[in-house]
């Protein structure tokens, strides 16, 4: 493997050389100085154990402390556009802890966050990251058409993993107050398979919150996150009464909400109301996400009786499934003997949930191939977690 480029080891190269390619990278040639930190980043956070005005220096000093492997991290900062950047002593934790942090503006030729306002622009900033990275990302072909809503997207580079994080695009002054912005898509993945699995994110349906309101467009954008995955679409054929079928709820949304080691999540709910997860192999999308079509996944019992509860059950298990399922039940605050043993009927279920003293009713809150997690369940004695699987 190719080394990481901002990673330093003792014997791979002289540190100062190192330093000052990180400083051109991305710090940019006014740096005002640098300060050294020893002891833990939390909670008091250490205190400054000595200053240097440039990278000889900074190298000088750090010899003297025995330093054997240094690395660059990168992090969005309080408010979009900024970029906070250390240089970490690897495997030094607690009092031992060291890091170096840089004052100054950051102008190096990388830019690490950024607005995008169409693919074509991510795919620009994706390959100007190329310096950072093991393996150059390549310059890809991508749609110049505005997405939606612009985005700001930022590399986060840390030790063992490289995430880059795609959110709301903050358009307030740089001297507003900050104020958290929504996340929309977050990339995790390992520096030297960045420029393979970043492509996914020159795909529209990959960017995009997509409003949903029946079945069919829902199947529609499944089918081009299939083709994002570089598999042929398999949901994209619904026709009739089945793509006209209203999802529940109304004013729904459809978003990639992760993406980690190439592997999606899929979101399907709304702003502060029931929200549907799903993930799996990208290969097998078709498979794993076609319970997203049907109603009952996206819906609630109609009430918290034992009838209604069985109905919405047999509903999940035959969405998710395509056959009965046996239910597990946990429950950390239930008194001793009073969980029936596992597994459970959808029936046998609705009998335990149906005694709960606030009257809620459950959802589905994640599924995954062979597996579907229930929210909000709750028996006599308080909070149950529910687990599905396919029946033998």
């Amino acid at each position: 493997m190719v080394e990481d480029p901002l990673l330093w080891r003792a014997g791979s190269a002289d540190l100062a050389d190192w330093l000052d390619g990180v400083r051109r990278a991305l710090l940019g040639d006014d740096v005002a100085g640098y300060e050294v930190w020893s002891g833990p980043v939390f909670p008091d956070y250490g205190s400054v154990i000595h200053r240097a005005g440039d990278t000889a220096g900074l190298a000088r000093f750090l010899a003297t402390r025995d330093v054997g492997t240094l690395r660059a991290t990168t992090r969005r900062g309080v408010l979009q556009g900024e970029t906070s950047i250390e240089l970490r002593v690897e495997d030094r934790t607690g009092a031992d802890a060291l890091r170096v942090v840089p004052s100054g503006e950051r102008a190096g030729r990388v830019r690490l966050t950024a607005p995008v306002a169409d693919p074509a622009a991510l795919a620009r900033w994706l390959h100007q990251l190329s310096p950072l990275l093991p393996v150059p990302v390549p310059l890809r072909e991508a749609s110049g058409a505005p997405l939606p809503e612009p985005l700001a997207v930022t590399l986060y580079h840390r030790a063992g993993d490289v995430l880059i994080g795609l959110e709301e695009l903050d358009g307030r002054p740089a001297d507003a107050r900050p104020r958290p912005a929504r996340k929309r898509v977050l990339v995790s993945t390992q520096a030297d398979t960045l420029a393979t699995e970043s492509g996914l994110l020159v795909h529209p349906a990959v960017l995009e919150l997509r409003p949903v309101t029946t079945a069919g467009e829902l199947a529609r954008w499944l089918a081009e996150l299939d083709v994002a995955w570089g598999e042929r679409p398999e949901l994209s054929a619904l026709t009739g009464r089945a793509a006209r079928a209203v999802l529940p709820y109304g004013n729904l949304r459809a978003e990639v909400w992760k993406i980690e080691h190439g592997t999606p999540m899929l979101m399907v709910g709304r702003p502060f109301g029931p929200q549907v997860t799903a993930s799996g192999p990208p290969e097998r999308l078709a498979r794993w996400a076609r319970p997203l079509l049907d109603v009952a996944v996206h819906e609630r019992a109609a009430s918290p009786s034992r009838r209604a509860l069985t109905k919405w059950l047999r509903g999940v298990e035959e969405s998710v499934f395509a056959s009965r399922a046996q239910w597990t039940v946990t429950a950390s605050a239930a008194p001793p003997g009073v969980l029936p043993a596992d597994p459970l009927t959808s029936a046998e279920l609705a009998d335990l949930l149906s005694g709960a003293q606030e009257g809620r009713v459950p959802g589905v809150d994640r599924i995954t191939p062979g597996e579907v997690t229930l929210i909000g369940a709750d028996a006599a004695f308080g909070r149950v977690d529910v687990t599905g699987r396919p029946a033998p």
